[in-house]
This record gives C-alpha cells, sequence and structure tokens, in this order.
C-alpha cells in the first residue's frame, strides 16, 4: 500500500500545502458539516419519510418477515429508526439526527481512507468537498437509508484496506476482517432501490 507523508501531495512545498497538510484540519472540516447538517434537520418530511415512519412504527416480526416484501428496501434502516422511534416518538429533531450523525462519520471515514491511499492534504480536500456536497448534505437529512448504505461502504472500503495493511498481525486482520463483513452485510441490508 503506497501512503505518503503527513507533508501534503506535493511534498508540503508552499505555505497553501502546509497548513492543507495537517490533520488537525479535520475537526473544523467536521464542525462544519455538523453544523451545516443540523440547518437541514428542520426540513419538512415529504412522501418517503413519511413511509419509513410508517415501516418504523410496525411491529419487529412484521418488519423481518414476508410481509415486507410490498417495500423495496429492506428492513435494517426501518429497525434502527424504529429504535430512535421508541425513545422520541412522533419527534423529527432525533430522527432526523441519527442520520445527520451518519453523514458527519461517513466523512471522517473517506478522510481516513484518503489519508491511507494518498496524504493528508488530499483527506483533507477530499472530505471538505464531502461536506459541502449538496447531494450529502440533502441525504444526511432525510429519514431514508441512503446515508447509511454510503456510510456502509465506506467502512467497508476502510476495513479492507487496514486488512491489507496489516499482512504480518494475524489479529488486526481477523478484526477488519470481521469489520468488512459486518458492514458488507449492514450495507446489503441498508441498501435502497
Amino acid at each position: 500500500m503506497v501512503k505518503s507523508d503527513d507533508s501534503g501531495i506535493d511534498g508540503g512545498s508552499g505555505r497553501a500545502g502546509a497548513i492543507l497538510g495537517r490533520s488537525w484540519l479535520i475537526f473544523p472540516i467536521l464542525i462544519l458539516a455538523a453544523v451545516l447538517r443540523l440547518l437541514m434537520i428542520g426540513l419538512p418530511l415529504w412522501f418517503d419519510e413519511l413511509a419509513s415512519i410508517f415501516f418504523a412504527s410496525q411491529p419487529l416480526d412484521r418488519l423481518w418477515s414476508y410481509w415486507m416484501v410490498r417495500e423495496t428496501n429492506p428492513p435494517l434502516y426501518y429497525t434502527i429508526l424504529k429504535s430512535v422511534f421508541s425513545l422520541f416518538p412522533y419527534q423529527l429533531f432525533p430522527m432526523r439526527l441519527l442520520s445527520a450523525l451518519a453523514g458527519i462519520l461517513s466523512i471522517w471515514m473517506i478522510w481516513h481512507i484518503i489519508r491511507r491511499v494518498t496524504s493528508v492534504q488530499a483527506a483533507n480536500i477530499g472530505a471538505t468537498l464531502l461536506a459541502l456536497s449538496s447531494l450529502h448534505l440533502y441525504f444526511s437529512a432525510e429519514l431514508r437509508g441512503y446515508i447509511f448504505g454510503f456510510l456502509c461502504v465506506t467502512v467497508s472500503l476502510y476495513a479492507i484496506l487496514r486488512w491489507i495493511d496489516y499482512s504480518s498481525d494475524r489479529r488486526a486482520r481477523r478484526f477488519y476482517l470481521a469489520l468488512y463483513m459486518v458492514a458488507g452485510l449492514a450495507g446489503v441490508y441498508l441498501h435502497t432501490t
């Protein structure tokens, strides 16, 4: 696995490369991402989100039964939403906060992936672009499983990269392979059509 140092893509030449190549910049990027996602939480519900609430209000044995064949999305997201719904019934903020947190976590994972493969500077740029992405912002506010599917993909990719890195450490390899498998399986049950 090729991994450059923390000095940036251009070897740290120039002030911009030195500033962008700092690992601590991920924290202001994540704060920016959080603020933008929290501003989106108050959007009105639309039909598919109302359907998510309907499915989340169903009993667990119904969600994980043949009854769900009428829904094109697997039941894991609805099960997760059901747990929040049971703690905070009919409260939009906690339900949307769940998606916002998944979006922020996916930005953090993307930063780690890019940093492992290229540099801190590239990771900071990539995380900033994702934090400002209108589509990512929108999915981070929706009561749908889209952002959770994205999160599973990022965790899977990170886990397999780490699995490759630890070629001689059996314990670490088993951990990252298990993480890859769990994230992949969760992604199957969170996918959207």
